[in-house]
């Protein structure tokens, strides 16, 4: 591969994960203010992370490190602690839907040429 490409490659990944983060943040700050998260961003975040899975810009680990940051940034506790705070109370339907669908399901995929 051309070392132009690399480089572009590299841009076009950094500023992927930059947006990933940014939406995430915004998300968790929209949930945090309002007590949901609006239900346009939810398929739009699934969306965003096939798109980021189909074209490798990032693993599924990488993208549960930034939903964790996100997280940790917005709540102040990591996905985990979250979910044991929602434990003592039942999630309802609304609530679950809002965790991102990666964390909820474990998705993964396999990628074809």
């Amino acid at each position: 591969m051309h070392q132009g490409s690399n480089t572009y490659m590299k841009a076009t990944r950094d500023k992927y994960l930059k947006n990933f983060f940014n939406l995430m943040e915004e998300s968790y700050m929209a949930l945090k203010e309002g007590g949901s998260m609006p239900p346009e961003r939810k398929g739009f975040i699934d969306g965003f992370i096939d798109v980021g899975r189909m074209l490798d810009l990032a693993s599924y680990d990488e993208f549960v490190k930034i939903i964790e940051e996100a997280n940790y940034k917005v709540f102040g506790m990591d996905v985990a602690e979250r979910k044991k705070v929602f434990e003592e109370k039942p999630l309802s339907r609304e609530e679950y839907l809002e965790i991102p669908t990666i964390i909820r399901k474990g998705r993964k995929f396999k990628i074809t040429s």
